[in-house]
């Protein structure tokens, strides 16, 4: 079997039909006689309302209405099932728990499932070659025997597989002949540019959903009743005191920064330290994209690199979705 090409990501524009290793992503079952109205409880979104072919985004928050975790929600089984970053995942499900144990619910890290990403060209047609029907814009989510898939729109058509181990050998050898095979940094890269918000351990609990612009993707509902964090949040959106956005960089850098590093802009002749790093990746030979918390309603061509980062040059880009003023 080919390796995985380590770090090597593509923009979605020039991005050949890659087979896509998630192994930087999990995904935890929840099920139960009251696990909507558990969920409900304890997410941005309303839960109740989440149809079977469906999958939303929504936020994990604390009671200071800090975002724990981003999950990516959708029925799965008798349950519910999300996907979330590998490296908070414990940390996030042991605080599910907690609460759990008080609503008959069962908060399951599944470890038997395989994720993978397919996109690029032709990536529709290859799938279904395996896989009818697939996912689209109108039925988001489809699932068959054990695998779901679902499916994205943005930066450009693609899905995301979740399947059983054995399955996965016999799916990647088929998507093989024509696939190359890519790690986790190009699905990384491809939520940077969709402008989906990353929260790994070093940023948990730092940020407002709306400073993660989760409320452009429409994953904070304002009216469905409490939840953790919800008194926080729903304060902040109507008096409109939000003060950070979530923003997508590219640039030249000296290093692939980490979550939790800071940037530094140019005010006058001076460099002053700025905003927090939520997510980077190289894309091509030299490129870094960067995706970063920073002072609401920056302009476009200010100056910006990493904080300690002398000769570097960051640029702000547009995401596929407009930022409320």
């Amino acid at each position: 079997m080919k390796n995985y090409h380590p770090s090597k990501s593509l923009e979605s524009t020039y991005l050949p039909l890659v087979l896509i290793s998630l192994d930087e992503w999990n995904m935890v079952y929840i099920n139960g006689p009251n696990h909507i109205n558990f969920l409900q409880s304890q997410l941005t979104i309303n839960v109740k309302t989440l149809l079977p072919h469906q999958h939303l985004i929504a936020a994990h928050c604390n009671p200071k209405g800090k975002i724990w975790s981003t999950i990516r929600l959708f029925h799965h089984g008798n349950g519910l099932a999300y996907i979330t970053r590998r490296n908070i995942i414990e940390t996030q499900s042991h605080i599910l728990k907690r609460y759990a144990v008080f609503s008959k619910t069962n908060v399951i890290i599944n470890k038997n499932y395989v994720l993978l990403g397919i996109a690029g060209y032709q990536a529709r047609s290859i799938l279904e070659t395996i896989f009818k029907p697939l996912p689209d814009s109108i039925s988001p989510v489809i699932q068959s025997d054990n695998n779901v898939l679902l499916w994205f729109g943005e930066p450009s058509e693609r899905f995301l597989l979740i399947t059983t181990k054995e399955q996965a050998l016999v799916i990647r050898k088929i998507l093989m002949v024509k696939e190359e095979l890519y790690d986790s940094h190009q699905w990384l890269a491809l939520e940077i540019a969709a402008g989906l918000p990353v929260i790994d351990n070093n940023t948990s609990g730092q940020f407002l959903p709306q400073e993660a612009n989760l409320q452009e993707l429409k994953a904070i509902s304002f009216n469905k009743g409490c939840y953790i964090g919800q008194e926080i949040i729903a304060q902040t959106q109507f008096r409109n005191s939000t003060k950070q956005s979530l923003y997508w960089l590219t640039g030249i850098t000296e290093s692939i920064p980490e979550a939790g590093d800071a940037l530094a802009m140019k005010i006058g002749n001076d460099w002053r330290r700025t905003g927090t790093i939520l997510a980077a990746c190289q894309v091509g030979n030299s490129t870094t994209w960067i995706q970063a918390i920073l002072r609401k309603n920056i302009k476009e061509n200010t100056s910006l690199r990493l904080l300690s980062d002398h000769k570097g040059k960051l640029i702000i880009q547009r995401l596929p979705y407009k930022l409320l003023i």
